[in-house]
């Protein structure tokens, strides 16, 4: 007696039969995801276990600095704005 396919199964069977009429044969198939890999691959950097210890070293290191520096100070008002507020203008005061 067969399986009954599962919702999922049921759901994804339209995805799938398209997939697989996009590619005639399975060489082809398998050439599309070696390209979609090498594309991926591309842009991303390969780091030796050296090189990975460096950098987690590196960034624990300057973690810690940053801890250690002080608080940036609050920025000062810009030229003008305190003047406006605390003091009426002339033409206001007459």
């Amino acid at each position: 007696m067969p399986e009954t396919p599962t919702v999922l199964q049921r759901r994804t069977a339209p995805a799938r039969a398209a997939l697989a009429a996009k590619f005639k044969t399975p060489e082809e198939k398998s050439a599309h995801y070696r390209e979609l890999a090498r594309r991926s691959n591309d842009g991303r950097v390969v780091l030796s276990a050296a090189d990975a210890a460096a950098l987690g070293s590196a960034y624990c290191l300057l973690a810690r600095i940053a801890a250690n520096l002080p608080a940036p100070p609050t920025p000062l008002p810009r030229s003008g704005d305190d003047r406006r507020d605390s003091e009426p203008d002339r033409d206001e005061a007459a």
